[in-house]
């Protein structure tokens, strides 16, 4: 997923390419059309941990190869099984979460998050589609960019994962890239690239926003996805709103 590349770099909220407070004000309006693709939960799994130095050596400083090949296989069993552990204990977590979540229309809380996060931005008026895109590759969009009468059209996706890093969370990821037709802000790209319109070059914004919450098995699910549709959305509406 897209989306995925950057969480590997986003913080709270991690700047690609934004704009000055000059050039959001020439906005005016945006519309923007909210995707969804992911309809399941991905889940990470969990890496071989490096081997650890097992080296063994004498009074002398000599190294005892037959007792530190003895440490080094008893160093991987138990290496190998705390991974099968934590693997367990991972997938086990992403089952409670997908049971939790049958029948729940996330698209439908990412859309009202968006709808009413985005009313709260005073610089733009932001015109959220009503329905939810649920196929968020380039060449889609850029049909949608070609139907589009809006000048300015911001395409904001939303996918999660489960992971565990020390311990187990629920990663959120969103993606926020704004196209424009008005020629007064084509100087906002930032690496134009006039054989593809939905380049990420063209975008005149483009920002990733990221929300955690470690995942103990016990906490409300659907009130963990809901709490984190409606804070990426307000991560956006601040960045507009930004001084």
């Amino acid at each position: 997923m897209l989306l995925f590349v950057g969480l590997a770099v986003a913080a709270s909220g991690c700047q690609i390419h934004s704009l000055t407070r000059q050039q959001i004000s020439t906005l005016v309006s945006v519309d923007v059309v909210v995707c969804v693709d992911q309809s399941d939960l991905f889940v990470t799994r969990i890496s071989t941990p490096e081997p650890v130095d097992s080296t063994i050596k004498t009074s002398s400083g000599k190294t005892d190869t037959t007792a530190s090949a003895i440490v080094g296989v008893i160093g991987a069993v138990v290496r190998g099984i705390d991974r099968a552990q934590r693997q367990r204990e991972l997938d086990e977590r992403a089952r409670l979460i997908r049971q939790a979540l049958a029948g729940y229309d996330f698209r439908a809380v990412v859309l009202e998050a968006a709808r009413t996060e985005l009313a709260k931005v005073t610089s733009v008026q932001m015109s959220v589609r009503q329905e939810v895109q649920t196929n968020c590759q380039e060449p889609i969009q850029r049909v949608i960019l070609d139907r589009s009468t809006a000048v300015n059209l911001l395409f904001y996706s939303m996918s999660y994962v489960l992971t565990e890093s020390g311990e187990i969370v629920l990663r959120f990821g969103s993606r926020a890239i704004v196209y424009s037709k008005s020629n007064a802000l084509h100087e906002a790209r930032a690496r134009p690239d006039p054989g593809n319109p939905v380049a990420t070059g063209n975008a005149i914004y483009f920002q990733y926003f990221h929300y955690e919450v470690p995942y103990d098995g016990r906490r409300d699910v659907r009130e963990i996805f809901r709490t984190a549709a409606f804070a990426l959305a307000a991560k956006l509406a601040a960045d507009f709103n930004k001084p």
